[in-house]
C-alpha cells in the first residue's frame, strides 16, 4: 500500500511546492505594484483638509440622529478632536431646536449657537448681525460676515474661509438632519485650522493610517521638516533596515530581512512603502515530499527483497502457465508508475495558472490604466492651485510694502496674448476701468496655439477640428486664411459695445471689494457714496451669484456657470504701494484654456504601441485641442460617443487603430472638465506577457507529458486493456446502457469482478424499469380542485413497492380518486399498480358516477391477467367539487377515516368486498358522502396498512387508536397533513425501519357550504 500511493504522493507535493512557489513570487510582484501605486496617489493627492473629509462621515455616522448622555457625547467629541493637533478642529454638536450639545466656554457655546442658527438658513435668506451677535461669532471666527457669506444654506460641503489669520478657523463644515426624538443629536459645526497643521499634516494621516484594503502595506515618511513618521504597527527596527538597504540601491528598490522597501520622492519627503515577503515556500511541502520519497525508496527494496525470496521457492513456470500476478499487483504498478496522476496534476496546474495569469494580467493593465486616470485628474486640483497661488502672488498678496499693480496689469496682458488666459478686468476703487482685454467669444486660449502656426499646418489643423465636429463659420475661415503675422490678424476686442452689462457690475464690485480690503487691513473706507447694485431681468439670478462671488471669494480661483459661459474666475484687489487698496482686478479662464497647458503636459506625446498613453478629449463642437494631438480627438471619437451614452459607467473595452490594437478604459472626466479621458494600452504589451506564462506552464506540461509516455509505453502491454474494459463498463452504467456485458472469462480477481459487474448491470436494468412505473404511479403531492385540497403522500420501503394511489380529473368537472395495496414487494408488484393505473385513468371517463363498475371491471381484468397470483386491496371514489358529493366503493381496503372541526376522527365503516383478482364475482356497493357541507366531515383520509402495522423497536404496532389520534392532530394543526401523518408514525417507530410500503390520501374541505 505504501508502494501504491507512494509515488503519486511524492509527484503531487513536489508539484505542489513549485506551484506554491510560484504564487509566492506573483502574490510578492503584485503587492509591489499595489504599492507603488499607493506611493504615487499618497503624492499627488496629499492634502491636510481630505482627512477631514475622510473622518467626518464616520462621527455623523455615530452620533447623528441618536439619543446619547453628555458625557458620551463629549467623549467622542473630544476623542475625535484629539485625532488632530492642538486647536486644528474644533466640533459642535447641536439638537432639533439648535441648543449646544457640547461643553464649552459659555461665549463660546453662545457663537456656536447663533452660528449655527444662521447657517442653517437658505443662502438667499438676508441675515443682519448686530453689534453683540457679532462678537459673540466673533469668539470663533475671525471675519464673521464674509464666513456668514459663504456658509449660509451650503450644507454638507467643507469650504475654505479665506482673509482668517493665522491659527483662525479657516475651514468650515456644517449639517442639518432634524430627529423627531427629543434630546437626539440633529446637527453637527466642524471649524478646522489648518495653520495648525503642519504643511505635511495630510501626508503624515495618510501614512499613519492606510486604507483597509492596504493592510498588507506599511508606510513610511521621512520628512524634510519634521519627524518620522510610520503606519500604526510597523516596528521601528524594520523601518532602519529597510531603510538602510533603499541607500545603497539608486534603483529604489531593495530587500531587508523579510520585507521588500520601495521609495518615492515627494515635496514633503521621502515616503517609503513596506511588503512583507510572504514566507518562503512552505516547509512542510518539502517535509511531505521527502518522506514520501523515503517511503517509496524503502517500499521498493521490501518488494525486491519480496520478490527474491518468492522466486526462490517457487517452481519454474512452465510454458503457458499463468504467471502469477493478481490484479492487486497490476493495479499496484500502475499506480506506482503513475501514469495518469503527474500528468493529471500538471495539466491541471498548468491551466489553472495560464487562466489565472491571463485574468490577473488584463486586471492589473486596467487597475493601472484607472490609477492613470485618477492621477490624471488629481493632478489638476494641483494644476489649479498652482495657478490660484501664481495669480495670487501676481496681484500683490506676498508681496512687501511698495507693490506695483502695473507690473499685474503687464504679466496678464502677456499671458492673453500667449493665450493662457482669455479676459482680464482692473477697475479702480472710484469706479474706473482702467485696463480690460479680451479674447473672442468663439475662441478661447486654447485656439490661440492653433492661430499661430503656419498657414498650411493651421488650415490642416482646423480641418481636423471640423472632421472631430467643430461647425465650421466664416469668421474661422478668415482667421484661418489670413496671412498676415498674429497681432494683426486677431486683434484684442475694443471696449466699446461688448460685456457693458458685466463692466457695470465690475464697477459696482470694485468699490464693495476695495472697501472691504481696507477696512480688514485698517484703513478707512472709500469716502464716495455707497450704491445698491439692483440687477433685474433675465440675468438677475447669474449675475447675484457673480456679485457675490466677487465680495466673498477674493483671491480664490472659483470655477462658476451662467453670465460668462463655463469659466474659472480670480477676484483680487490690488495694492498700493502704501498697502491701501486700489482696485480690483478679474482674471477669466475658458475650461479650455486653463486645461490646455496641464494637459499638454499630463498626455504627453501621441499613443503609440511603444507604451500605455493617455488621451483627453473635449466635446467634439468645441474649439479646443484633442489631447496629445487633434489626431487623437478623431481617432478615438467613436469611445468618446460610447463614454457619453453611459456617463456613470467605466467604459473597458479593445479598440483596433489600423494594424494595432488597443485595451482602452475610458470615462467622463469628473475633475478635470473634459468630456472624456482614456487610458490607453497597447494590447502587444498585454500579449507578449501572457506569451510568457503560457511558454512557462508549457514547459512544465511538456516535461510532466515526456515522464508520463515513458511509464506509459512500460505498463501499456500488461494492465490497460482490462481497465480499459472496465472503465468502459463504468460508462455504460453511467450513461444507462445496462445492456454491456464485460468478458468474464477470465479465472483471476479481474474476471471475478468483471461477473459481479455483469449481475450488477442486469439488477440495475430492472431498478431502472421499475423506477420509471414508480415515476408515473405517483401524483403531484398536492392539488386543489375547488375548495377541496387533496394531499397525497407515498413511502416504499424497497426501490419499488406496490401500494398505488392517484387522483385525476375527469372531462365532466368530477375527481378520480383512488387508493389500492398490491401483495407482495417488488418489481412485480410495481408493474400490477402500472397496469392499474392505466386501466382506471381508462375506466373513469366511462363510469364517471358508478365507482363500484370501476372496481367489478378492474376485478376481471386482474383475475384474467394475473390467474390469482396477485391480489390488490383498492377504494375509488368520485368528488363533485361544486356540491362535494363523494361517491366511493371499497374492495377490502382499510376503512378511511372521517374528520369534524373540533371532533376526533373516527373510521367510516363502509360496505367492502374481495380484493381485486382474487374472487370470480365482486360486487362492491358505493356509499355516498357530502364533505364541506354543514351535516357531512370536513375531510376523509384513505390509507393502506402499512401505517397502522408499522412497529417500534418491542414490536408494538401503532395500530389504529394512534392512527386515528394522529390524523385528528394533522387535520387541526392546518399544515401538510399526510407530512404531519408521516412524521408522528415515524416519531413513534424510530429507529426500526416500517416493513411495508405506506401511503395516504387526504380531501380536505377549505370551507363549509350549506
Amino acid at each position: 500500500m505504501i508502494l501504491v500511493w507512494g509515488i503519486p504522493s511524492l509527484i503531487f507535493w513536489l508539484l505542489l511546492g513549485a506551484w506554491l512557489h510560484l504564487d509566492d513570487q506573483r502574490q510578492l510582484d503584485r503587492q509591489l505594484e499595489q504599492a507603488g501605486a499607493l506611493l504615487d496617489r499618497l503624492i499627488v493627492e496629499s492634502w491636510p483638509i481630505r482627512h477631514f473629509q475622510r473622518r467626518l462621515p464616520e462621527l455623523q455616522a455615530r452620533c447623528l440622529g441618536r439619543r446619547l448622555p453628555s458625557d458620551q457625547l463629549a467623549q467622542m467629541v473630544s476623542s475625535f478632536e484629539a485625532e488632530f493637533p492642538p486647536r486644528a478642529l474644533r466640533v459642535f454638536l447641536f439638537d432639533r431646536e439648535g441648543r449646544s450639545l457640547t461643553p464649552a466656554r459659555p461665549a463660546e457655546q453662545e457663537g456656536a449657537e447663533r452660528l449655527f442658527a444662521i447657517l442653517r438658513q437658505p443662502a438667499t435668506a438676508t441675515v443682519e448681525l448686530d453689534q453683540r451677535q457679532q462678537e459673540q461669532i466673533g469668539t470663533l471666527l475671525d471675519h464673521p460676515r464674509q464666513a456668514i457669506d459663504l456658509l449660509q444654506g451650503q450644507p454638507d460641503r467643507i469650504l475654505w474661509l479665506p482673509e482668517q489669520r493665522d491659527l483662525w478657523p479657516d475651514h468650515a463644515f456644517f449639517t442639518w438632519q432634524p430627529s423627531s426624538e427629543e434630546g437626539a443629536v440633529a446637527g453637527l459645526l466642524a471649524l478646522m485650522t489648518t495653520g495648525a497643521l503642519s504643511p505635511d499634516e495630510g501626508l503624515r494621516e495618510a501614512v499613519r493610517f492606510p486604507a483597509p484594503w492596504h493592510q498588507s502595506i506599511s508606510l513610511a515618511m521621512i520628512s524634510d521638516r519634521g519627524p518620522i513618521t510610520l503606519s500604526t504597527g510597523l516596528a521601528t527596527d524594520v523601518f532602519l533596515a529597510c531603510r538602510q538597504a533603499l541607500a545603497s540601491q539608486p534603483s529604489g528598490l531593495a530587500a531587508a530581512g523579510e520585507w521588500l522597501a520601495l521609495s518615492r520622492r515627494s515635496r514633503e519627503g521621502e515616503l517609503i512603502g513596506l511588503v512583507p515577503r510572504r514566507t518562503p515556500t512552505r516547509a512542510w511541502v518539502w517535509a511531505l515530499a521527502g518522506a514520501h520519497l523515503g517511503l517509496v525508496l524503502l517500499s521498493l527494496m521490501a518488494a525486491r527483497l519480496g520478490s527474491r525470496h518468492r522466486d526462490a521457492q517457487a517452481p519454474t513456470p512452465t510454458r503457458g502457465s499463468p504467471s502469477g500476478w493478481s490484479l492487486r499487483a497490476r493495479l499496484a504498478g500502475l499506480l506506482a508508475l503513475g501514469i495518469a496522476f503527474p500528468l493529471g496534476v500538471a495539466g491541471a496546474l498548468a491551466w489553472l495558472h495560464v487562466e489565472e495569469a491571463r485574468g490577473e494580467i488584463l486586471a492589473h493593465s486596467r487597475a493601472e490604466a484607472i490609477n492613470r486616470l485618477d492621477r490624471l485628474e488629481a493632478g489638476f486640483e494641483r494644476h489649479l492651485r498652482d495657478t490660484e497661488l501664481r495669480l495670487r502672488r501676481w496681484a500683490g498678496e506676498f508681496a512687501p510694502r511698495g507693490f506695483e499693480p502695473a507690473s499685474t496689469i503687464r504679466q496678464l496682458s502677456d499671458e492673453l496674448e500667449a493665450g493662457r488666459l482669455d479676459q482680464y478686468y482692473y477697475v479702480s476703487s472710484t469706479a474706473r476701468v482702467l485696463s480690460w482685454q479680451a479674447l473672442d467669444d468663439k475662441y478661447p486660449g486654447d485656439a490661440v496655439r492653433l492661430l499661430r502656426l503656419p498657414p498650411p499646418e493651421r488650415e490642416r489643423q482646423y480641418r481636423l477640428l471640423v472632421a472631430r465636429g467643430r461647425r465650421p463659420t466664416l469668421r474661422d475661415w478668415q482667421l484661418i486664411s489670413d496671412p498676415r503675422p498674429w497681432p494683426q490678424r486677431f486683434q484684442l476686442l475694443p471696449r466699446a459695445g461688448k460685456k457693458t452689462h458685466l463692466l457695470k457690475i465690475l464697477e459696482w464690485l470694485s468699490r464693495e471689494a476695495v472697501n472691504v480690503f481696507n477696512v480688514r487691513r485698517g484703513f478707512p473706507p472709500n469716502p464716495l457714496p455707497r450704491s445698491e447694485l439692483v440687477v433685474s431681468g433675465m440675468l438677475q439670478d447669474e449675475m447675484g451669484d457673480f456679485a457675490k462671488l466677487g465680495i466673498a471669494a477674493l483671491n480664490q480661483l472659483r470655477d462658476i456657470s451662467g453670465v460668462m459661459g463655463n469659466v474659472y474666475l480670480f477676484f483680487a484687489v490690488l495694492p498700493q504701494p502704501d498697502g491701501r487698496g486700489d482696485g480690483l482686478l478679474l482674471a477669466v479662464f475658458e475650461f479650455g484654456t486653463i486645461v490646455a497647458d496641464y494637459l499638454r503636459e499630463a498626455c504627453g506625446t501621441q499613443v503609440a504601441t511603444a507604451g500605455p498613453g493617455l488621451v483627453a478629449l473635449p466635446r467634439p463642437w468645441d474649439f479646443v485641442y484633442s489631447y496629445p494631438t487633434l489626431e487623437d480627438g478623431i481617432t478615438w471619437l467613436p469611445l468618446q460617443e460610447q463614454v457619453r451614452r453611459q456617463p456613470d459607467a467605466l467604459l473597458q473595452t479593445a479598440a483596433r487603430l489600423g494594424p494595432e490594437s488597443f485595451d482602452v478604459v475610458g470615462r467622463t472626466g469628473r475633475r478635470l472638465p473634459v468630456s472624456t479621458v482614456l487610458a490607453i494600452t497597447p494590447l502587444d504589451r498585454l500579449h507578449a506577457a501572457r506569451r510568457n506564462v503560457i511558454a512557462a506552464a508549457g514547459g512544465r506540461l511538456i516535461l510532466a507529458l515526456g515522464f508520463c509516455l515513458l511509464l506509459t509505453l512500460v505498463t501499456r502491454s500488461r494492465l490497460l486493456p482490462p481497465l480499459r474494459d472496465l472503465a468502459d463498463g463504468v460508462q455504460a452504467m453511467r450513461e444507462g446502457r445496462f445492456a454491456l456485458r464485460l468478458p468474464a472469462e477470465r479465472t483471476d480477481e479481474l474476471g471475478r469482478l468483471f461477473a459481479a459487474f455483469n449481475r450488477a448491470m442486469a439488477h440495475l436494468a430492472e431498478m431502472q424499469l421499475a423506477a420509471v412505473v414508480q415515476a408515473r404511479l405517483l401524483p403531484p403531492p398536492e392539488r386543489r380542485c375547488g375548495r377541496f385540497r387533496l394531499v397525497a403522500r407515498n413511502q416504499m420501503t424497497q426501490a419499488t413497492g406496490g401500494d398505488f394511489l392517484d387522483h385525476h380529473e375527469l372531462p365532466d368537472g368530477r375527481v378520480l380518486i383512488v387508493l389500492g395495496d398490491v401483495t407482495g414487494h417488488g418489481i412485480g408488484a410495481a408493474l400490477v399498480t402500472a397496469m392499474a393505473k392505466e386501466a382506471v385513468r381508462e375506466l373513469g371517463p366511462r363510469f364517471p358516477d358508478r365507482p363500484e363498475a370501476i372496481l367489478e371491471t378492474l376485478n376481471r381484468l386482474f383475475r384474467d391477467v394475473l390467474d390469482r397470483a396477485l391480489g390488490m386491496t383498492c377504494v375509488v371514489g368520485l368528488l363533485e367539487p361544486a356540491t362535494g358529493r363523494l361517491r366511493l366503493a371499497n374492495a377490502a381496503q382499510s376503512f378511511p377515516l372521517v374528520w369534524r372541526p373540533g371532533q376526533p376522527a373516527t373510521f367510516l365503516e363502509t360496505p367492502t368486498s374481495y380484493p381485486l383478482g382474487l374472487a370470480r364475482r365482486s360486487q362492491p356497493q358505493p356509499l355516498d358522502l357530502w364533505l364541506g357541507t354543514a351535516d357531512g366531515p370536513a375531510a376523509i383520509v384513505f390509507y393502506t396498512d402499512g401505517l397502522v402495522e408499522a412497529v417500534d423497536r418491542s414490536e408494538t404496532p401503532f395500530g389504529y387508536t394512534r392512527f386515528a389520534a394522529a390524523v385528528t392532530a394533522a387535520l387541526e394543526g392546518g399544515g401538510d397533513p399526510g407530512q404531519a401523518i408521516f412524521a408522528a408514525v415515524r416519531q413513534f417507530t424510530e429507529p426500526v425501519p416500517w416493513a411495508d410500503d405506506a401511503s395516504v390520501l387526504v380531501i380536505q374541505a377549505t370551507d363549509v357550504v350549506s
